[in-house]
């Protein structure tokens, strides 16, 4: 079973489009992960300084 022309850009063209959506999809993990991250490490500090204020 040969592909034609037409086969292999559809082909092509789906492969892509699964390609940038896996990038999107793994983009938008990372950002996640990110934020996710950072909010853990600044909650901490938060935390510490709302306490000597309610100590004080």
């Amino acid at each position: 079973m040969g592909l034609t022309n037409e086969d292999w850009k559809t082909l092509a063209a789906v492969l892509s489009a699964i390609a940038q959506v896996t990038a999107a999809i793994a983009a938008g993990a990372f950002f996640c992960d990110e934020v996710a991250a950072r909010l853990a490490h600044h909650e901490p500090r938060r935390v510490s300084n709302l306490r000597p204020s309610q100590v004080h």
